[in-house]
């Protein structure tokens, strides 16, 4: 946006819009808090799915990123995150095969998926 922009005349509603300043400050305390706490972050992804927001994410000291679905999963991949985890359970054989071929040979990868019952554990 030019400094000429009025981004309440210039651009139709609903517009999204972020303060940097403030979404560093929020990964900032949000980060620390969890460390103090001794436990990890993993935000979910598909609040954003935005390359630049997961990467500040990590950046401030995301462990991994939490994905929905599959497609998500295959995404955050594409964009260098190594360590993502599966809010759900991983119930197509050809993802699974996927998700074998990537961490093959890749032991600093970390992939975590939900399993629910003895089927879902004989896809993977």
């Amino acid at each position: 946006m030019t400094p000429e922009a009025n981004i309440h005349e210039d651009f139709e509603t609903p517009f999204a819009s972020i303060d940097l300043a403030n979404l560093n400050h929020n990964a900032e305390t949000m980060h620390a808090w969890v460390a103090d706490h001794g436990a990890e972050l993993w935000p979910h992804a598909k609040t954003v799915m935005s390359r630049e927001l997961v990467e500040l994410q990590l950046d401030a000291g995301s462990v991994g990123m939490t994905a929905a679905t599959m497609a998500q999963v295959r995404t955050l991949r594409g964009w260098g995150v190594h360590h993502v985890m599966l809010a759900n359970q991983l119930v197509q054989p050809s993802a699974a095969e996927w998700i074998a071929r990537q961490q093959h040979g890749h032991p600093e990868r970390a992939f975590w998926s939900f399993i629910d019952s003895v089927e879902g554990i004989a896809v993977l």
